[in-house]
């Protein structure tokens, strides 16, 4: 039977819905009690029960525990503080980062008409006051929920304290990208691609486009810090290039590079990190730009295989707003130069992983060709692609921005 695409996408469209209809239905209103185990005083709060568990409202923990927390809407991502603690993790996910280190949790993070509840037992993770949790009931000290000195205790019963989700409204709406990472690929003896010629060297190539980079951003985004990893013919490990960004607390990272291939391929393309791969081309590039021998400037017997699954999920934080800005740069490149628009594409590019902010890998174009090395050692050329990345990066920053600002606005 034929199905147009306008019917075909009426039945997805109908599917999603019965499905989520049927998952929300599945949540069953549920009181949450906080018992105080001393006075034995109970308080209820608003909750939903699934499949034997219970969650509770983030708004009311956050009330009632003191806590902070912030809610990512582009990439449905909380966070939430309470002193020395930080407890991160995705919608739906079963990875949590308790002060970086990962845990697996039974339950998740879910969102039910709108609003967004935590398992109970993420608490144990949050408060050392919380004594025990049973079904429904949680268990706490009170003494131990705020400071005892009578300053904090007269705040408090005055009740013109500051509420935590005002504090994460606010500062999401004073959201900026304030610093940009650009990223000048190889360098020093890890020379990149070598050109058709077998004179040009990616190296030089992208220092040459990523200084120029940098003179037009600092022009359309005068209060912006624009960084590069370097300046100068130095070598530089991948380690040291995503550890710069994140010491200079970057907001958003780009990496840029030339490609190789046979020798008709010619055409740009923009990366994002993902653990899986497209195809073989994927894997091709991959190899190249993972140099094995300038990826880590330490033995790599003694790296933690943890840390390399804490990175992941934390680049896979940001996993959205990579590829939106990978589609962005795509679509300046396609404006303004005459090539192949090869497309935006993931790959588990190491520089990318362990940047902790939204970042992209920029392949310019194919040293290998000999007409596209030509267009790439030309200084025009140079200033066009400049241009088009820049352009790329402002529309991002106002996009990003808008989306953050007017998700808290209303």
């Amino acid at each position: 039977m034929f199905i147009s695409h306008k019917n075909f996408f009426f039945v997805v469209f109908l599917f999603v819905f019965l499905f989520n209809s049927i998952v929300a239905a599945s949540y069953l209103p549920a009181s949450i009690n906080l018992i105080d185990n001393i006075a034995l005083q109970t308080q209820k709060v608003e909750g939903v029960k699934f499949d034997k568990n219970y969650f509770i409202n983030v708004i009311d923990a956050a009330k009632f525990f003191n806590l902070n927390y912030i809610w990512e809407p582009f990439t449905n991502t909380i966070e939430i503080t309470d002193n020395n603690i930080n407890l991160k993790m995705r919608l739906n996910s079963d990875f949590i980062l308790v002060n970086n280190k990962i845990q697996i949790s039974k339950n998740k993070l879910i969102l039910n008409n709108g609003a967004i509840y935590l398992p109970l037992e993420f608490l144990i993770y949050l408060k050392n006051n919380i004594i025990s949790i049973s079904g429904n009931n949680v268990y706490y000290k009170k003494n131990a929920l705020y400071k005892s000195d009578d300053i904090a205790e007269a705040i408090l019963k005055s009740g013109k304290i500051k509420l935590p989700e005002i504090q994460t409204q606010q500062r999401l709406k004073n959201y900026q990208i304030k610093t940009i990472i650009i990223d000048p690929g190889h360098g020093g003896g890890d020379i990149g691609a070598v050109g058709y010629s077998k004179k040009t060297f990616e190296k030089d190539i992208t220092l040459a486009v990523s200084l120029k980079l940098k003179n037009i951003l600092e022009k359309i985004l005068p209060n912006v810090k624009i960084l590069l990893t370097r300046t100068t013919d130095e070598l530089l490990y991948l380690e040291e290039r995503s550890q710069f960004a994140n010491k200079n607390r970057g907001d958003l990272f780009v990496s840029i590079h030339c490609n190789a291939g046979p020798l008709n391929v010619r055409g740009f393309e923009t990366f994002y990190f993902s653990l899986t791969e497209d195809d073989e081309t994927e894997r091709t590039v991959r190899l190249l730009e993972n140099n094995e021998k300038y990826q880590y400037r330490k033995d790599k017997k003694n790296i933690n295989v943890l840390d390399f699954i804490t990175t992941d999920l934390a680049q896979i934080n940001h996993i959205n707003e990579s590829i939106e800005l990978a589609n962005l740069v795509q679509a300046r490149l396609s404006e303004q130069i005459q090539s192949a628009n090869r497309g935006a594409r993931k790959a588990r590019f190491f520089v990318l992983k362990d940047t902790f902010m939204p970042a992209v890998l920029i392949e310019l174009g194919f040293l290998t060709n000999e007409l596209e090395e030509k267009l790439l050692t030309n200084d025009a050329y140079q200033n066009k692609l400049a241009e088009a990345i820049a352009n790329a990066i402002s529309d991002f920053k106002k996009k990003m921005e808008l989306i953050k600002y007017s998700a808290f606005s209303n």
